[in-house]
């Protein structure tokens, strides 16, 4: 049974990597430091931000990786 807002599986199509085309991947976080001087509450705050990295060979996929798509 599909999750409500979730489209059907066989309508999407596969995600792969670009380096060693598997279609696994496993959830982890890149850690962001916020510096004092510039949060809201002057103290220093680390941020976890997902991402997804290949189960296979580690490499994050540059439209899977936020801090990419945010710089472009």
């Amino acid at each position: 049974m599909n999750q409500p807002n979730q489209p059907n599986q066989h309508i999407t199509t596969a995600v792969t990597c670009d380096k060693c085309k598997s279609e696994k991947f496993k959830h982890v976080f890149f850690i962001r430091r916020l510096s004092p001087l510039v949060s809201d509450d002057g103290k220093e705050h680390l941020i976890p931000i997902d991402v997804f990295e290949c189960s296979g060979c580690g490499h994050i996929n540059d439209s899977l990786n936020p801090l990419k798509i945010i710089t472009k």
